[in-house]
C-alpha cells in the first residue's frame, strides 16, 4: 500500500490471498488489489482516474432463521467476464465480523469464495461510502 492510500478494508484469505480494497487519501481513486500466495497481482482498475465509477456498494440487513440479526455489506464490480463482490457481515448479537470475496462467472457457472481469516479483517467496507463517490444501490443484482 502506497503512502497516499487507505484501506478501506483489507484481509488475508484462509487461502493465502492478501485482498484489498483501497482508496487514494484524497478520495481520486478507488482500487481493488488481490495477490495469491504465489505473488500474483491484480489491480482494478487501471488506470486509476474515474475508477469509483466502476464499483457498486449495497447494504441490507438479513434476518437468519435463528433470529439473528445481520449487517451485509457488499462492493461489486465487473473484470473481463467475472463478477467480485467483496463481502462484510456484522453479527449484531455476538458483534462478531466476518469477511471474503466472490467471484463468480456467469457463463461457465464456476464460483471461487476466499472467506477472510477473522483476525486479519481491518478496516470497514461502509467507509467505501464515505465523500459520496461510490454508487449505492438497493440491490445488487
Amino acid at each position: 500500500m502506497a503512502e497516499n492510500e487507505e484501506a478501506i478494508l483489507r484481509f488475508k484469505a484462509k487461502t493465502g490471498e492478501e485482498i484489498a480494497l483501497l482508496k487514494d487519501k484524497t478520495d481520486y481513486y478507488l482500487q481493488f488489489r488481490f495477490v495469491n500466495p504465489q505473488g500474483d497481482k491484480i489491480e482494478f482498475p487501471k488506470p486509476k482516474p474515474n475508477s469509483w465509477k466502476q464499483f457498486k456498494y449495497s447494504h441490507r440487513v438479513a434476518f437468519l432463521n435463528n433470529g439473528k440479526q445481520v449487517d451485509v455489506e457488499l462492493v461489486r464490480f465487473k473484470i473481463g467476464d467475472d463478477q467480485y463482490v467483496i463481502y462484510e457481515q456484522h453479527d449484531r448479537g455476538s458483534g462478531s465480523t466476518s469477511a471474503g470475496l466472490k467471484i463468480s462467472n456467469s457463463d461457465t457457472n464456476q464460483i471461487k469464495l476466499y472467506s477472510a481469516i477473522s483476525t486479519t479483517i481491518q478496516g470497514d467496507l461502509s467507509r467505501v461510502i464515505e465523500g459520496n463517490n461510490i454508487e449505492v444501490v438497493e440491490h445488487l443484482d
